[in-house]
């Protein structure tokens, strides 16, 4: 069947988002800070090592051995998400939503923001248990700017639609937001999509060293004239896992501006495709001993998206409509088959962190995180300011509660206080069917969060509100 795209015209959304533009207190200027999201990728490395040995005593056979295994692992190309159609509508549209005098404000920063990926490789001992990398390989990246771009024109969109606040001004300055990497286990993975390549791709380091079990298998090495046994041959074969996770910069406010019940309109179909996360080739170097088995590309973790769209389309059309026969990547008209689990492949809204310190709430359904055996002081796995009595070793607050009990302040790298965006930050999270809010179920939609939360891999590393009352 033909796919065809039901969207609303420009000039009906002109009409309706025209009445609500900002009149916007046109100060100075504002800065949009971005959100980070996750980018994955997961393969294995088929290692491979062959020597000869004069010793004719090995006995012939299979067996298995200890090696510590060294290689490499570097990205020559890394393709970023074609968002050709939204860039389009975008660009189009925003000149049409705005007044003449609005227009005449209209300025957006284009920095290139940079993103960051860690290839965490791991084998197994003599127990089973997993053996992991001394050092892991690194890639850093520029994306290009008119992503950048998108993140304004979106938020401005967006506060049009009244899907979020907008910005203050039409001067939009972009901070660059740091970006981490987050444990392996965030990640899941979909199909392909086409981009484009970034920007300045560097590798460093790129070594690893790890010690894992090899299958060994000897045998004779024989003369053809002779006939006579010359030596032995040696072939060390393992199977050697790497996940790679890291940061998209701007990935977190895409998904909340785009993916809003309204931003979905400036998406296009060709913008999302693939049945998961939107994802994209990538071209892996290894060393010569390894050989890569199964799919090396990268997943992005942008289809919050789909959900957005595909629920769009399906408003748009009568009761009984299929959507998923008009586009492949749509599961249905029902919200509830777009779940918040990220292995089914949706990731609509937040990724799976380590919930220990979850202390479930009966009444409200939902998530307090603290550690009921916690104590308060500036030592690891302390609080140094337990609100209540519950002590949270992962919560930043402000910093007259760590200096007041003597505590040194453990974002001092970033800023002297807390109420900075590189530090803490305002999330928005969906209603979760299992309760709560997120994939974390936390209590309320809105929570004050460290940035660094999907890097430290645990729900509860938020924020005191006060944290984010700036904002």
């Amino acid at each position: 069947m033909k796919k065809i795209q039901i969207a609303l015209p420009l000039a009906l959304l002109t009409f309706l988002f025209a009445a609500k533009s900002t009149q916007a207190k046109l100060l100075e200027e504002d800065t949009l800070y971005p959100a980070n999201s996750i980018m994955c990728s997961e393969f294995d490395l088929q290692y491979q090592s062959s020597q000869t040995s004069t010793d004719l005593n090995l006995p012939v056979g299979e067996a298995r051995n200890l090696k510590e295994v060294a290689g490499e692992i570097l990205i020559e190309q890394m393709d970023f998400p074609n968002f050709a159609g939204i860039t389009a509508n975008l660009q189009q549209a925003l000149p049409k939503l705005l007044s003449q005098e609005e227009n005449e404000q209209l300025n957006l920063e284009a920095p290139s923001l940079s993103n960051k990926l860690t290839n965490y490789v791991s084998g197994t001992d003599d127990s089973g248990s997993v053996t992991q990398a001394t050092v892991n390989p690194e890639t850093t990246a520029d994306q290009p700017g008119w992503f950048t771009k998108i993140l304004s024109q979106s938020w401005i969109a967006c506060g049009l639609t009244g899907g979020c606040a907008g910005p203050k001004s039409l001067n939009i300055k972009v901070a660059k937001p740091a970006v981490y990497s987050p444990p392996p286990s965030v990640c899941a993975f979909g199909l392909n999509t086409t981009g484009e390549a970034v920007g300045n791709l560097v590798n460093d380091p790129t070594q690893f060293t790890i010690i894992s079990w090899l299958k060994r298998t000897i045998q004779d090495i024989i003369d053809d004239i002779s006939g006579i046994i010359s030596g032995k041959k040696i072939t060390d074969l393992a199977t050697i896992k790497n996940q790679g996770s890291g940061m998209l910069a701007g990935g977190g406010s895409f998904n909340a501006q785009i993916a809003d019940s309204y931003g979905a309109v400036w998406a296009e179909a060709k913008d999302l495709e693939g049945n998961g996360p939107v994802k994209n080739s990538s071209t892996y170097h290894v060393s010569d001993q390894f050989a890569i088995q199964g799919d090396d590309d990268l997943n992005w973790a942008l289809s919050k998206g789909q959900k957005a769209f595909c629920l769009q389309q399906c408003a748009l059309h009568d009761y009984g409509y299929d959507v998923s026969a008009e586009f492949d990547f749509c599961l249905s008209c029902n919200p509830d088959d777009y779940p918040l689990d990220p292995n089914f492949g949706s990731g609509v809204d937040d990724v799976p962190l380590d919930m220990s310190l979850c202390q479930w709430d009966p009444d409200i359904q939902g998530c307090h995180y603290y550690d009921p055996g916690g104590t308060q002081g500036c030592g690891p796995n302390q609080d140094a300011f337990c609100e209540s009595g519950r002590c949270n070793p992962f919560e930043y607050g402000q910093a007259e509660d760590f200096l007041s009990n003597g505590c040194s302040l453990p974002y001092s790298d970033r800023g002297t206080n807390c109420n900075v965006a590189s530090i803490c930050q305002w999330a928005h999270f969906q209603k979760n069917p299992a309760g709560g809010f997120g994939a974390c179920q936390y209590r309320n939609p809105d929570v004050c969060v460290r940035t660094d939360r999907i890097a430290t891999g645990s729900c509860a590393a938020v924020c005191n509100n006060a944290c984010c009352a700036w904002q």
